[in-house]
């Protein structure tokens, strides 16, 4: 818990001086939060409101007792491929993240998009469930 509000602050700060105090941050601070938001999600361990149903039939898909008519067949071969659950996890919270950072990055104000984004899409969707490609 300590890590979101840590990540908060920063985002405040980052948010205010690119506002109010109309100062250019650098693109590698951006980078490194979009990193950290990244990993946040991708090592969460049994958190969120369908990761012990991805778990079960991960375990299942590698005992080679699900198959991938029955899934999506993205999470079917990514499991298949990375073999650990974990780097599954890490693999689909990368992916989404890098989109959304890079979408973005793209607007007026990238930090405030970011706090954003953190307070009202990331800790519920990225934190709460796991989505594939």
């Amino acid at each position: 818990m300590i890590y979101y509000v840590f990540f908060l602050i920063i985002l405040i700060l980052a948010s205010y001086l690119e506002v109010v105090k109309k100062i250019k941050i650098s693109k590698g601070i951006y980078v490194i939060l979009c990193v950290l938001l990244a990993f946040f999600a991708g090592l969460r361990w049994q958190i969120g409101t369908d990761f012990n149903q991805y778990y079960r039939i991960f375990n299942l898909i590698i005992e080679n007792r699900y198959w991938p008519n029955d899934i999506e067949k993205s999470y079917f071969f990514i499991s298949r491929i990375l073999g650990d659950f974990r780097l599954v996890l890490l693999f689909f919270s990368f992916s989404s993240i890098i989109f959304a950072c890079n979408y973005i990055e793209k607007t007026k104000y990238p930090f405030t998009s970011l706090l954003l984004f953190f307070s009202f899409t990331f800790l519920s969707y990225n934190m709460g469930r796991m989505r594939v490609l």
